[in-house]
């Protein structure tokens, strides 16, 4: 079975992610650059055309009312005023010209700002509303200068013009998440790793898209349990996408913590994500695919699925499995232990109360039904393992008894 290899590289993934050395690279030339809108030089090079255009338009209004005209025949009578105009508005246009600059400057610096932090679909969206709004408002403003005299016509065309404008922008920035589903457009978050390359070693381990979309996978790593180089492929990334893509919100939610996720591994130190494109022929089922390709580059699998786990057991493929390393490293009852528990709700059976450890296990506790809503004093009688976990039966420690025995 051949396998046809696709690497991309940075500049034809959207989600690829520079290495972390051209990022601290980029880090330092942000902070040393000017924190909002161009650069100083930038700024200066635009006071100066505003500052340069108002002079034209000054020299030429200068010229008009000094008593000049454009053309020959001009009276030479009045060509000493229509330079002395010239001059005077050139002069009037510098001093206006820099202070009019230094505003605009100052102006679209505080745009872009406001722009920086608005998501790029929610002004995609506006711009749409804004435009559709007010070629809507236009279409219903057309009578307004024709049944209103003079320039109050024009002014509440331009009005009406406006306001259907601007509600077209607030609606289609507000609801731009629905309004790309519909359109079958993503709004999400990108994921961002660099390409897999078979030079990277040993230390390996291919992701789950169960695993992604488990935030223990991220508490393990920033505590050091997992390093090295983590792959997740293609395919179990597009899993992820449309994952985040769906219509149900808790759906989306997940699928944008995945995402989040591999964004904050790849931030953890010792840890490199890396995306890998392998079509592994003959296979359409993803976990088929995951555990063939895991085979080729002989690596382990991180997952929390279990049928995933055992198919790939069966074909002695290396499998962590975090729920089972969840349930290892949960604390350990044994049988006459005592502890003290909150008990929550009643059990299925008549007196049973029911509380949970800090680290979600189930405890029933006999006779614990009128103790329900306080914390009691408990003893384990008995543990047992099911396939939803473990289950501690317990009993009321019974109080001590004072004086002698019978």
């Amino acid at each position: 079975m051949s396998t046809k290899k696709k690497l991309r590289s940075d500049s034809t993934l959207p989600f690829l992610k520079r290495s972390k050395s051209s990022k601290s690279n980029g880090d330092s030339k942000e902070q040393s650059s000017a924190p909002t809108g161009v650069g100083s030089s930038g700024a200066s090079l635009f006071v100066e055309v505003v500052r340069l255009l108002i002079v034209l338009m000054s020299t030429a209004l200068g010229y008009s009312l000094g008593g000049g005209s454009i053309g020959s025949g001009v009276d030479q009578s009045k060509a000493h005023s229509a330079v002395i105009g010239a001059v005077l508005g050139a002069l009037i246009g510098y001093v206006i010209g820099g202070g009019v600059g230094r505003f605009l400057n100052r102006e679209v610096n505080y745009v872009d700002a406001r722009f920086e932090s608005l998501p790029a679909h929610k002004l995609m969206a506006g711009t749409v509303g804004s435009l559709s709004g007010a070629v809507f408002g236009a279409l219903i403003a057309i009578p307004a200068p024709v049944l209103i005299p003079h320039k109050i016509g024009w002014i509440a065309f331009m009005l009406i013009v406006w306001v259907f404008g601007y509600f077209g922008y607030s609606i289609g920035s507000s609801k731009s998440e629905e309004l790309f589903a519909a359109a079958g457009l993503s709004t999400r978050p990108l994921a961002k790793a660099s390409a897999y390359s078979h030079n990277l070693g040993s230390e390996i381990t291919l992701l789950d898209a169960s695993a992604v979309l488990d935030g223990r996978l991220l508490a393990l790593a920033q505590n050091g349990l997992v390093s090295g180089n983590l792959l997740i492929p293609n395919f179990e990334l597009d899993e992820i996408r449309s994952i985040a893509d769906a219509q149900d919100p808790t759906r989306r939610r997940r699928g944008r913590r995945g995402l989040s996720v591999l964004e904050e591994l790849r931030k953890v130190p010792g840890i490199e994500v890396h995306v890998v494109e392998e079509e592994v022929m003959g296979q359409s089922d993803p976990d088929a695919k995951l555990v063939e390709l895991a085979r080729r580059i002989r690596t382990g699998i991180i997952t929390v699925d279990l049928p995933l786990q055992q198919l790939a057991e069966l074909h002695n493929v290396t499998c962590l499995n975090l729920d089972q390393l969840n349930e290892l490293l949960r604390e350990r009852h044994v049988p006459g232990e005592t502890f003290r528990l909150e008990l929550t709700k009643k059990g299925k059976e008549p007196g049973q109360g029911v509380g949970f450890l800090e680290d979600g296990t189930m405890v029933v506790v006999a006779d614990g039904e009128e103790s329900i809503g306080s914390a009691v004093s408990v003893v384990v009688r008995n543990v047992k393992q099911t396939s939803m976990g473990i289950l501690i039966f317990a009993s009321m420690e019974e109080p001590p008894t004072d004086g002698p025995l019978a």
